[in-house]
């Protein structure tokens, strides 16, 4: 038979083609125990492609928020997700933009056409 040629895409990659963001406190994220109630607030926040989505943010200041320096190669954007992540949890919402990146979005793949 005919052989084609595979890639190996790590959770980094696609978090950093993507542009996709784990927020501290969603379901995505690892869940930290604090003694302290957090103040959060909910809004909406429009994204690129002009969609509408409720995001709950923190009101704590995060002046001196660390990143690790386990992906010194990847965005900060990245890096502070890569920190937050869960991977226990099956994030839909990466997987849903994955699936544009590949299929619709029109720099798709290492720069190939779409696939719709």
């Amino acid at each position: 038979g005919r052989t084609f040629p595979v890639s190996n895409y790590y959770l980094e990659d696609l978090i950093e083609a993507t542009g996709h963001v784990v927020e501290e406190g969603s379901r995505n994220a690892l869940r930290e125990y604090y003694g302290s109630h957090r103040e959060t607030a909910s809004m909406f926040v429009t994204t690129k492609g002009g969609e509408k989505r409720r995001e709950n943010v923190s009101l704590d200041s995060q002046v001196d928020v660390e990143v690790s320096d386990d992906f010194p190669d990847y965005s900060i954007s990245t890096r502070k997700s890569l920190d937050r992540v869960d991977e226990t949890v099956i994030n839909y919402e990466l997987i849903e933009e994955i699936l544009h990146y590949l299929l619709i979005s029109p720099k798709g793949a290492a720069g190939a056409q779409p696939l719709l």
